[in-house]
């Protein structure tokens, strides 16, 4: 291979391997297209979607329930574009929201006030739960229309 060939597509390969990595921070392509009542069918304090459609801005409450291992609602209908906080009551211990796909996860808190906030910019089912609670219930879900 001669020196101007190598130079043509050593930028190729190293854009190729950076997009690569970019891909792996950003996760997964986008939210799923169904599930939403299946994956919160057994979430703690689950009583029905909460229908808060048109609403540019909703806030998820984490640690609520009795025991502080729900989120408060569990199952939310919203607007596409809507910007989501949830909110840690500091009640039930160390929580943290990870989406099921990897579009987002937040840092384990334990403290009340504590915020993260996610814009939901696509159509679909985002699925999230508390990684040290996950098994107990501590699930949740939006849908974007």
């Amino acid at each position: 291979m001669d020196r101007r060939t190598v130079l043509r597509t050593v930028p190729v390969a190293v854009g190729a391997g950076i997009a690569g990595c970019l891909g792996s921070l950003t996760g997964g392509d986008g939210p799923d297209e169904g599930g939403f009542e299946e994956y919160v069918a057994d979430a703690n304090g689950y009583e029905g979607p909460v229908d808060l459609t048109g609403e540019d801005e909703v806030t998820v409450t984490v640690g609520a329930g009795s025991k502080g291992v729900a989120f408060g609602p569990p199952a939310v209908v919203a607007t596409k574009g809507v910007t989501v906080t949830w909110e840690w009551s500091g009640r039930g211990g160390t929580h943290n929201v990870v989406s099921e796909n990897d579009l987002f996860r937040s840092e384990r808190a334990s403290s009340e006030g504590y915020t993260f906030t996610q814009t939901l910019g696509q159509r679909g089912v985002y699925k999230y739960y508390c990684q040290p609670h996950e098994g107990i219930g501590m699930v949740g879900a939006i849908q974007t229309e």
